[in-house]
């Protein structure tokens, strides 16, 4: 808890992120697949495709208002706050995954932001989340893991297609 704390949604009091009203408000996904994480039932798995090389995805929300507000102003209006109050929110849902791991030495690696990304922005969001999830879930966070091999056209600005193609072969580890 941090002394004074506010809300980042909508000022309140709170002392964990987001106060209890507005952490309720968050899209969550009830049922998700447990291979892609998608809210059931799923029309096309990802896994399906046959290059899916994750075991599987656990993914607390669904972009949908407000959450996809909350990450817009993360990302380009500076409410570096929102970081920290997301994670905190994400984390039951995601201790749940860690709990019943059976991967050993689990490591919260944050996607990587591009250099100009970076300094436009000031901050990482990603290393922003993820450096509270890993004190919430007392896991260890590695920021230098993965590596972004190429600048790319920003996603917001592209369609789905455009952004697998785009983001194809863009990281390394």
């Amino acid at each position: 808890a941090v002394p004074g704390e506010r809300c980042p949604a909508c000022s309140g009091p709170t002392t964990k992120g987001f106060c209890s009203g507005c952490r309720a408000e968050l899209p969550r996904i009830e049922d998700p697949c447990v291979v892609c994480g998608l809210p059931k039932p799923v029309a096309h798995c990802p896994r399906q495709r046959g290059d899916w090389h994750v075991a599987a995805v656990r993914a607390p929300f669904r972009y949908a208002p407000p959450l996809d507000a909350y990450l817009h102003k993360l990302k380009f209006g500076r409410a570096r706050a929102l970081g920290r109050a997301l994670a905190l929110a994400a984390a039951p849902t995601l201790a749940a995954g860690v709990d019943a791991r059976s991967e050993k030495d689990p490591l919260l690696v944050p996607v990587p932001l591009s250099r100009e990304r970076l300094v436009e922005r000031g901050f990482d969001q990603a290393v922003e989340i993820a450096r509270a999830l890993a004190r919430e879930l007392t896991l260890p966070v590695d920021t230098a893991v993965a590596t972004r091999r190429r600048p790319i056209a920003p996603q917001s600005l592209l369609g789905a297609r455009e952004r697998r193609a785009n983001v194809a072969g863009l990281f390394g580890v």
